[in-house]
């Protein structure tokens, strides 16, 4: 399955930048629920509610073009992601469509001290406050109103 991600003003997925290891976006973020023991007795109270925490994705992946310049150039870019520390859109896009949330940075990005010609690996971990991943939104276009129908008032009465 080819997955293209968008972040930040890149787009990894497609030439040049290409990512081996997408952890955290498929499977559920862990939840969490304050579990009370039953005191003198077997197994514990019923939780009202569990709650989900952060989602944490890790993005793992390579950088081939080339030249060396041109590489270096790629690390600054990658580097620079999120410079104004504000969370931004992170999404996917697969077979089934595209999915998204808002997402910043948990750390710099981990790129290779050395450049292996026109090539370089990189990883580098984001956190979603809101662990929900969003599709495309729905739009739904609705004629203007008309009359008729509805309550006839005061209700309960005969009269027309």
């Amino acid at each position: 399955m080819t997955s293209t991600i968008q972040f930040g003003g890149l787009t990894l997925g497609d030439a040049p930048w290409k990512v081996t290891h997408l952890a955290g976006w498929w499977d559920a973020p862990p939840s969490r629920s304050v579990v009370n023991p039953r005191p003198q007795a077997d197994g514990a109270f019923g939780v009202s509610h569990i709650w989900r925490d952060a989602r944490v994705i890790t993005v793992e992946g390579y950088w081939r073009g080339t030249d060396k310049a041109e590489a270096r150039a790629a690390q600054r870019q990658l580097a620079a992601l999120q410079g104004a520390g504000s969370p931004s859109v992170f999404s996917v896009t697969d077979d089934t469509g595209t999915l998204s949330c808002v997402a910043g940075l948990a750390a710099a990005p981990i790129l290779s001290d050395q450049l292996r010609g026109a090539y370089f690996d990189f990883k580098f971990d984001l956190v979603a406050y809101d662990p929900v991943l969003y599709g495309d939104p729905v739009v739904v276009v609705t004629g203007p109103p008309v009359s008729g129908g509805g309550l006839v008032w005061p209700l309960g009465s005969s009269e027309e």
